[in-house]
């Protein structure tokens, strides 16, 4: 049997323990099962940017990947008197940081943090003690543990923090800026001059400094309250040893935002059931935090953390009182009351369908289900850019005609990196099938916000897109009069006219399918997971195939990494356009870029398959059919 290797505390480590004790348990556990050895795609393209800020620096020196060679290396290094190092790590006995940019100079040494928050101007060049944005002071207590690391190991240095950010008021004035490191030697002296530009230096030594003395009570746990740096790493040291005697832990309202509270898979316990008795709670797993709508917040302050416990809004605590009101719409807070109701197993609706459905009814075929992905980064690909502009690099539609007939569309950017997608992903979006024809379905407006966009881009060289503005103007305006529903949102009418029993926290798309799999799994109706249903959402080897969870997303992957949400797409796509893959991952990469982007556009039909059926039975009433359980 192996040994167990042994904790150390890094900067993840520390500023999760800090937030809150139970966490440290939840961590060092998942340590002995994490595969350290891979760099994920968004940590790449973080590193990419700090590898634009590095080129300021004079000797910059980069370390390897690996914690242990990197450790090795930053300790030669800083046996010169001027050097840069990036990746630098510091270890002093059982505490460990890795800093993005170490500077020494002679005995002077310079913490180079790399934040991706826009910063404006006004907001100046330093960071004052005392500021109290969130956002900040999370960034400054990271500075802080890391100062602490380094005055433990070099006492006798001086030692500054520099924050980097990128500027809001950059744009950039050359193309491909983003392949800054692939650059040739002519172009060397204008990119550095362009990367100077984009990034802002801000000074927090003192913000820091201040946050070692006292950790601030908005970013801790009562546990660490009052404590400095210094002593919160010792009360952790503490833990490696005693790891399960914690006094005085008890939920609290930032524990909706943290990843252990639910159990992620079958085989674990959620945090909620391992350590908090709750005897009198027949629901332990429906939390407050999932309740849609506002007042989690003040329950939580106010001890309140199960959905059984919470209050009605309004005084609507039965279903009879809310189909009183008869109004048009589902509003939130009836939504709320319903999961109230529920997990105080008390009626509600199976199914509730207000009577506006009925519109989907009067859509002009084809119906063009069109999902976009869009990628935002720090560093500007296009000439004219600003930070975070967007790059629309993927599409997939599902094109559903009057007879039944399914089309699907698909295109993703796999061009040349020095190529910016827009030309290709607007000439793709014309060749779609009867594109110009009929209803565009998205689910948000972010399709039509993106064409929008893309139009207004195109349009400050019109001679030269001439043909790429023709398309979009046909795809964005219907070819038949006074037709208001070219581009349909059906979140909209998800958020007002619908309801079914498994519906949670979220209106989302995923949420919303997710809960209509399982309402269909468990309905009369077993026609609707039909075989080209199965095929595309879960695969002929879907692991959720059947199974009660029932997400199709979970199958998005490949054996090193999965895709499930469009920041995972766009991350992985810029590690392509960043010339950050391997072969290997070029290779396999697009094929999961593409089943996720698929996922998206039929997950948009399979919303409307599902309440198409119903909106036949709609006239002068809701549709309206009770919980099976309380018929």
């Amino acid at each position: 049997m192996s040994e167990k290797a042994p904790i150390i505390i890094n900067d993840d480590l520390f500023l999760n323990t800090v937030s809150c004790p139970l966490k440290f348990i939840h961590i060092t556990n998942d340590s002995l099962n994490r595969d350290t050895s891979k760099l994920y795609f968004r940590q790449r393209n973080k590193l990419h940017i700090r590898d634009a800020i590095s080129l300021r620096f004079e000797n910059c020196r980069h370390t390897s990947n690996s914690t242990k060679k990197a450790f090795g290396e930053t300790t030669e290094l800083l046996k010169e008197e001027t050097v840069a190092i990036t990746g630098a790590v510091i270890q002093q006995d059982k505490v460990l940081t890795r800093i993005p940019i170490l500077v020494k100079n002679d005995k002077k040494l310079i913490i180079i943090q790399v934040h991706g928050k826009l910063r404006k101007q006004s907001e100046g060049d330093e960071i004052q003690p005392g500021i109290k944005k969130r956002s900040i002071v999370r960034y400054l207590l990271k500075a802080a543990y890391r100062l602490d690391v380094l005055k433990r190991q070099f006492p006798d240095y001086d030692v500054d923090v520099h924050l980097y950010f990128p500027n809001k008021h950059f744009k950039s004035s050359i193309d491909h800026l983003h392949l800054f490191d692939q650059a040739s030697f002519f172009t060397r002296k204008k990119i550095k001059r362009e990367l100077l530009e984009l990034f802002t230096k801000v000074r927090a030594t003192k913000a820091v400094e201040q946050i070692r003395q006292q950790i601030p009570i908005e970013q801790s746990h009562q546990y660490f309250h009052n404590e400095s740096v210094s002593s919160a790493i010792e009360k952790i040291k503490l833990m490696i040893h005693q790891p399960h005697e914690f006094r005085g832990i008890d939920r609290h309202k930032s524990c909706k935002y943290c990843d252990f509270r639910l159990s992620r898979n079958e085989s674990t316990e959620g945090c909620w059931r391992q350590f908090f008795s709750s005897e009198d709670i027949n629901h332990t797993e429906k939390h407050v935090f999932e309740l849609i709508g506002h007042g989690n917040s003040a329950e939580s302050e106010n001890g309140t953390f199960y959905q059984e416990e919470a209050e009605f809004s309004r005084g609507f605590d039965s279903l009879e009182k809310m189909l009183h009101q008869n109004i048009a719409t589902i509003p939130i807070l009836n939504r709320r009351n319903l999961q109230i109701l529920k997990a105080r197993d008390l009626a509600v609706p199976s199914l509730w369908i207000k009577q506006s459905m009925k519109s989907i009814n009067d859509l002009k075929y084809p119906l063009h289900f069109l999902d976009f992905e869009a990628a935002t980064y720090a560093i500007p690909m296009k000439k004219e850019s600003r930070p975070y502009t967007p790059v629309y690099f993927q599409f997939s539609c599902h094109t559903l005609h009057q007879s039944g007939k399914m089309i699907h569309t698909e295109w993703l950017d796999l061009q040349d990196k020095t190529i910016h997608p827009h030309r290709e992903f607007v000439c793709q979006l014309g060749r779609i099938p009867d594109i110009f024809e009929g209803t565009i379905m998205q689910y948000s407006p972010f399709e039509k916000q993106g064409v929008n966009r893309l139009i207004a881009d195109f349009k400050r060289e019109q001679k030269k897109y001439k043909k790429e503005l023709e398309i979009l103007e046909k795809i964005r305006t219907s070819r038949t009069d006074k037709y208001e529903h070219r581009f349909f949102d059906v979140s909209r009418i998800i958020r007002d006219y619908y309801f079914n029993e498994y519906l949670k926290d979220s209106l989302g798309l995923k949420q919303v399918l997710q809960s209509i799999l399982k309402w269909e799994q468990s309905s009369e109706f077993s026609d609707f997971f039909d075989s080209q249903v199965n095929d595309v959402l879960f695969g002929e080897k879907g692991e959720e195939k059947g199974s009660k969870t029932f997400d199709p997303y979970k199958n998005v992957k490949d054996s090193d990494f999965s895709i499930s949400d469009g920041s995972d797409a766009m991350n992985a796509w810029l590690s392509y356009k960043n010339g950050l893959m391997t072969d290997e991952e070029k290779s396999a990469v697009p094929e999961v870029l593409k089943k996720y982007c698929t996922l998206d556009s039929y997950a948009l039909f399979i919303i409307f398959k599902h309440i198409k059926r119903f909106t036949g039975l709609l006239d002068s009433e809701d549709y309206i059919l009770l919980n099976r359980n309380n018929r």
